[in-house]
């Protein structure tokens, strides 16, 4: 079976976290590449340039904070899951974020092991897309009730 190819960005101001986090996500099953952003900026820039399927995304960044970079990037056509990451995991925050379109809400300190959780489903989700793609015309893949296709009425 090909191995799906999933591609995530980093942004985090955190060179140590960025680095902790690319060498954990590097080593699932499915993962591609990991790339890196230390801020908004080059995380706005590489989201464009290299269409990740995933962003892991800290709230606090030097300029535009993380909740500004959620809100581009949820505006843009076809836009990646987003996971945001964070030592300050505040309702109001939670609730913003939200709003804008983050698709999960974790808190660094208490909760990085479920990002492994989160990017497993997702590349999951990415292969079962992938295989009803291949299947043609969004149709429905067949299920193991269906009659094989020699075998089928019209």
């Amino acid at each position: 079976m090909k191995k799906a190819q999933f591609k995530i960005l980093v942004v985090d101001d955190s060179n140590l976290v960025r680095g902790l986090l690319s060498d954990m996500l590097s080593e699932l099953d499915g993962v591609c590449t990991v790339h890196r952003a230390a801020d908004a900026k080059e995380g706005l820039e590489l989201v464009s340039q290299l269409e990740p399927d995933l962003v892991t995304l800290d709230i606090r960044l030097p300029g535009e904070t993380g909740v500004d970079l959620l809100a581009k990037i949820k505006a843009q056509k076809d836009p990646p899951e987003v996971v945001m990451l964070t030592n300050y995991p505040f309702s109001t925050y939670r609730k913003v974020c939200a709003e804008l379109g983050a698709d999960h809400f974790l808190d660094k300190t208490t909760e990085l092991h479920k990002l492994l959780e989160v990017v497993r489903s997702a590349i999951a989700r990415e292969v079962v897309k992938n295989a009803i793609a291949k299947k043609g015309n969004g149709a429905r893949p067949n299920s193991c009730f269906d009659p094989p296709d020699n075998e089928r009425r019209e």
